[in-house]
């Protein structure tokens, strides 16, 4: 567990559907994200674009891969902490 614990906000936008196979009941959707930590009296923003593979489950989705590419990605960064 991380001590103390971040505090974040993600903003997600320009959600699409990349990829559609209705026949398996699976879809790739992309879309914008914004996520915003504060920890230790410092603030970061990470920004990219983000896709999903969702699979349908009943009368739901679920997530079977994601991915997440930041612009920043070529700079040097301390570790994201990532809250599940």
């Amino acid at each position: 567990m991380q001590t103390p614990p971040s505090r974040t906000a993600h903003i997600i936008g320009n959600t699409i559907v990349e990829r559609a196979d209705e026949a398996k009941g699976e879809y790739v959707v992309g879309s914008t994200v914004i996520m915003v930590e504060y920890r230790d009296d410092q603030q970061r923003v990470f920004a990219g674009r983000q896709q999903h593979r969702l699979r349908r489950h009943g009368t739901s989705f679920r997530i079977v891969q994601k991915r997440v590419d930041l612009i920043n990605c070529d700079s040097a960064f301390e570790a994201i902490a990532v809250p599940i």
